[in-house]
């Protein structure tokens, strides 16, 4: 609702904009109601007509009506209703995150970067990451061929970040362990450190690791700190990541920018 022109009020001789200074609506109701030459000491009781002159009252209405309004939704603030979803009993647990949306990812999206993975001769992409309050959550797909024998430096340690895997197809042997030989720190401009799973290191193998022949339907949860290795692939294997990162390291990442990175090639280099 838009208030009075600005400057007070003008009409039929009554001359109600506030004092030098004081230009806001609210002063031009006070003067005019309070400090009108045409308005006795006693509020209320004009002396003249021009506040009851023909059209004044209207134009007087509706400084009330627009500064009353304006005072109630400063004094009333947020409504009740309002403040309920957020704090139903404040008593109780509170939600770490604050009326926050879902998110859907459809099937048919997660196929897209399948076939990209395939198409581009990529490893590991990321779909979403998403802020769920005291964390951001990333949903990755990742696909890797055929390993014979495990390339060298090729554990992984993640510092901040943990992982859990679903295998979607295919088969491997994954050894995981926290001790690595050879600890050597992953460039921090890698694209993998900088927008998927954050700083941490490479190494040649893990000492006292345990093997896990992992297939289609298993889970993994891989903790910040402990190495994991794959040391062989029978033909592939696809699996969907998800990420943990509490300390949120990771950029965020929406439906709007996944369409977008679907919609045409990765630089090579990346």
């Amino acid at each position: 609702m838009s208030g009075p022109a600005e400057g007070g009020i003008r009409q039929r001789g009554c001359d109600l904009r506030p004092p030098k200074g004081g230009n806001s609506q609210g002063s031009a109701l006070y003067y005019a109601v309070t400090l009108s030459p045409g308005i006795s000491g006693e509020l209320g009781k004009a002396r003249s007509p021009c506040l009851h002159a023909a059209g004044n009252s209207e134009v007087i209405m509706k400084y009330v009506f627009w500064s009353f309004s304006t005072v109630l939704c400063l004094v009333i603030g947020t409504p009740a209703w309002a403040e309920d979803q957020v704090r139903i009993n404040p008593t109780d647990p509170q939600p770490t995150c604050t009326m926050c949306p879902g998110t859907y990812i459809p099937v048919t999206e997660l196929e897209g970067y399948a076939r990209k993975a395939l198409a581009e001769k990529l490893v590991d992409q990321q779909v979403r990451d998403i802020d769920i309050g005291k964390a951001h959550i990333g949903i990755g797909m990742v696909h890797r061929g055929r390993l014979d024998k495990p390339a060298p430096n090729s554990v992984a340690e993640h510092d901040q970040i943990s992982e859990v895997y679903h295998v979607i197809s295919g088969a491997a042997t994954l050894v995981l362990g926290p001790d690595i030989v050879d600890r050597q720190r992953r460039p921090a401009t890698m694209r993998t450190v900088v927008e998927f799973n954050g700083p941490g290191n490479n190494g040649s193998e893990v000492r006292d690791g345990i093997a896990y022949e992992i297939k289609a339907g298993d889970v993994v949860v891989i903790p910040a700190g402990t190495g994991h290795w794959f040391t062989r692939i029978e033909d592939h294997i696809d699996y969907l990541m998800v990420r943990i990162d509490p300390d949120k390291v990771t950029p965020l990442k929406s439906e709007a920018q996944s369409r977008e990175y679907l919609s045409k090639p990765v630089p090579r280099g990346e």
